[in-house]
C-alpha cells in the first residue's frame, strides 16, 4: 500500500537496493556442478533472497504477522549457510540430518494407523524404512537443532533475540490473537482487520540483516571478493532500524 512506503521509504528504498545488488550477485555466483558444498550454499542463497523478497512484499501490504513468519524461515537457512561457511564439516553434517529427518517421518506416519494422506502412507518401504534405522545407528546420526545450528554459525544472539521472538508469530496463542481485537478502554469492542505496520522496520532489520550475512557467506565460500557494499548496507539498515 503506497502510504505504508511512504511512511517507511528509506527502509524500503535500502530493501530495493538490497534486493538488485542480491540479484546481480546471485546470477553471477561460479557454482561448480560437482561441488556438493557450493551446490547447498547457492540453493541456500536462493531460498533466503526470495524470502527477502516475501518478506518486503508482505510488508508493503500490512501483512506483519506474514513477513514475520517468512522471516523466521529465512533466519533458520541462514544459520546453515553461515555454519558451513564457518566449517567444512557441517556440510556433511547438513547432508546426514536429511537421513534422521526422514527416519522421524516414516516413523510417524507408520506410528498412526489412521491418515488422510494414505498415498504417501502407501510409499514407505518397510525395509528401506529398517535399512535407514540401522544407517543411522551405525553412523551416530542425529538431527541438529535450529539452536545448534545458530551456535556453529556464530550467531546466537540472533537466535535469542530474532528467531525466539519471531516464533510467537509462528505459533498460535492467546496472546498472539490479540493483535486481531480492536480494544477500547480495556473493553473489546471488534475485530481489527486492517494492515499492520507497528514493527514493520524491525522486521525489515531482521530481512535485511540476514540478506547481508548471507551475501557474505556466500562471498566466503566462493572466494569472491567483498565490496565495502555490504558493509554500507549494514550502515543503512542500522539506522533505519533506530
Amino acid at each position: 500500500m503506497k502510504y505504508i512506503i511512504e511512511d517507511n521509504k528509506i527502509a524500503f528504498d535500502t530493501c530495493y537496493e538490497l534486493n538488485q545488488y542480491t540479484q546481480e550477485h546471485k546470477l553471477n555466483i561460479p557454482v561448480e556442478v560437482n561441488d556438493v558444498k557450493q551446490l547447498i550454499a547457492a540453493s541456500l542463497l536462493i531460498r533466503i533472497h526470495n524470502g527477502f523478497q516475501s518478506v518486503v512484499i508482505l510488508s508493503q501490504s500490512g501483512l506483519e504477522t506474514e513477513a514475520k513468519i517468512i522471516s523466521r524461515t529465512i533466519l533458520e537457512s541462514l544459520f546453515v549457510l553461515r555454519a558451513i561457511s564457518i566449517d567444512d564439516e557441517n556440510v556433511d553434517l547438513f547432508i546426514k540430518t536429511d537421513k534422521a529427518k526422514r527416519e522421524k517421518w516414516i516413523k510417524n506416519m507408520i506410528k498412526h494407523k489412521e491418515t488422510v494422506y494414505l498415498d504417501l502412507k502407501s510409499s514407505i518401504n518397510e525395509q528401506e524404512y529398517q535399512d535407514l534405522k540401522e544407517e543411522i545407528k551405525q553412523e551416530g546420526i542425529k538431527d541438529v537443532d535450529v539452536h545448534e545450528w545458530a551456535e556453529k554459525a556464530d550467531l546466537k544472539v540472533y537466535y535469542a533475540y530474532g528467531y525466539k521472538v519471531l516464533n510467537s508469530e509462528v505459533h498460535t496463542d492467546i496472546r498472539t490473537l490479540q493483535k486481531y481485537l480492536e480494544i477500547e478502554n480495556d473493553e473489546i469492542i471488534g475485530l481489527d482487520c486492517l494492515p499492520r505496520t507497528m514493527d514493520i522496520r524491525r522486521t525489515l532489520f531482521t530481512a535485511c540483516s540476514v540478506m547481508i550475512i548471507a551475501l557474505d557467506s556466500i562471498f566466503t565460500i566462493f572466494s569472491i571478493e567483498k565490496s565495502e557494499e555490504l558493509n554500507r548496507f549494514n550502515e543503512e539498515v542500522i539506522l533505519f532500524r533506530e
